[in-house]
């Protein structure tokens, strides 16, 4: 059976956001939303980062950890993708 997704759609989350969400989470729905699955250059993920609320340091620091972590790795010519440990790779 196909699998079905049960969230809710994206511009309701991003309401529930905007009306005071905690910072986790802000940074699970960048992390679920915007970047699994997808290849971006650093300064794109940063942008994603900072049009959630984030300071422009705060958003590197995130992004530093991400890679220290091995969260975030290279995917060639620039781009990195989110792949969080135990996810499918």
């Amino acid at each position: 059976m196909d699998r079905v997704s049960r969230r809710p759609p994206h511009y309701k989350v991003h309401k529930h956001l905007n009306g005071g969400a905690k910072p986790a989470e802000v940074l699970k729905h960048i992390l679920e939303w915007h970047l699994e699955g997808a290849m971006f250059l650093k300064a794109d993920i940063i942008g994603i980062f900072e049009a959630h609320g984030f300071e422009h340091e705060s958003a590197e620091r995130v992004v530093s950890l991400l890679v220290e972590k091995g969260d975030l790795r290279p995917a060639g010519q620039g781009f990195w993708r989110y792949e969080p440990e135990g996810g499918e790779g």
